[in-house]
């Protein structure tokens, strides 16, 4: 899986928001962060995006956008059914 390193923005709204939790309950408040995030992938048909684990009928076949294993991309794969409408 890729990694990517999360905004000065979202780090900033995170610690703003350990912030507010202290001064409106007056009590100690921890937020865990992390610095990284996995990168969503998407295969797309006939302009329309299609998340990980999604199933089309493409020339009457099924197929799945899979996410590979060794580049981290989304690409469609072959079901091997035919579609069943």
């Amino acid at each position: 899986m890729k990694n990517v390193k999360v905004s000065f923005a979202a780090a900033l709204l995170l610690i703003g928001l350990a912030f507010s939790l202290y001064s409106f309950t007056g009590q100690e408040a921890y937020v865990q962060t992390s610095t990284t995030a996995t990168v969503a992938c998407n295969c797309y048909y006939k302009g329309v995006s299609y998340s990980d684990g999604a199933t089309t009928c493409q020339n009457g076949y099924e197929y799945e956008c899979e996410r590979d294993a060794e580049d981290d991309e989304c690409r469609w794969k072959d079901k091997g059914n035919r579609c069943k409408n």
